[in-house]
C-alpha cells in the first residue's frame, strides 16, 4: 500500500499508474475505483491496453500542444 501512495503522490507517475486487476477481490486501495482499472483475463490484450494508456502520458500530451 505504501508503494501506490507514494507513486499517487510523485507528480513523475502522473498519468503513469494503471491498475490491473489480476484477480478479483473487494480488498484495494479505494483510489482505484476512480481509475480506469484493467482486468488480466487476457494478458495479451492487457499488454496491449498498458502500452496504449502509457503512450499516452501528460508529457506526450503536452508536448503535442506546443507543436
Amino acid at each position: 500500500m505504501r508503494d501506490v501512495e507514494y507513486a499517487l503522490g510523485e507528480s513523475r507517475f502522473a498519468g503513469r499508474l494503471i491498475p490491473v486487476m489480476v484477480r478479483h477481490t473487494k480488498n484495494f486501495p479505494w483510489i482505484f475505483q476512480h481509475m480506469t482499472m484493467l482486468d488480466f483475463k487476457n494478458p495479451a490484450a492487457t499488454s496491449r491496453k498498458v502500452a496504449a494508456m502509457l503512450r499516452v502520458t501528460p508529457d506526450a500530451e503536452d508536448s503535442r500542444k506546443a507543436s
